[in-house]
């Protein structure tokens, strides 16, 4: 097993009720993965907030980082985790 730290903003924080969780995963577990054990544990609320309805795609305007460094530049969804990783899970942010 190991064990990611995630941390979470805005309407996210509001689902999972915190900043900061850790969260356990099998060895060899992906950002795919982690994003469904999420879902199991926090429902429709937070899948609404992550997965496109009809093809249960990642929004693109979602932005996962592993390590501080965009899953789009690694291996998108794909990208296997690591004992220890931060994931920081970004909704759009906007404001002036």
């Amino acid at each position: 097993m190991i064990s990611v730290k995630v941390h979470t903003i805005l309407d996210i924080k509001k689902v999972v009720g915190k900043r900061e969780v850790q969260i356990a995963l099998p060895r060899g577990s992906t950002v795919a993965d982690l994003l469904e054990q999420m879902v199991k544990s926090w429902g429709e609320n937070l899948s609404s907030l992550l997965f496109e309805v009809d093809s249960h795609k990642l929004f693109s305007h979602i932005q996962v980082m592993v390590n501080g460094r965009a899953i789009a530049f690694l291996n998108g969804i794909g990208t296997e985790l690591d004992d220890g990783d931060g994931i920081l899970i970004l909704p759009p942010v906007a404001g002036g």
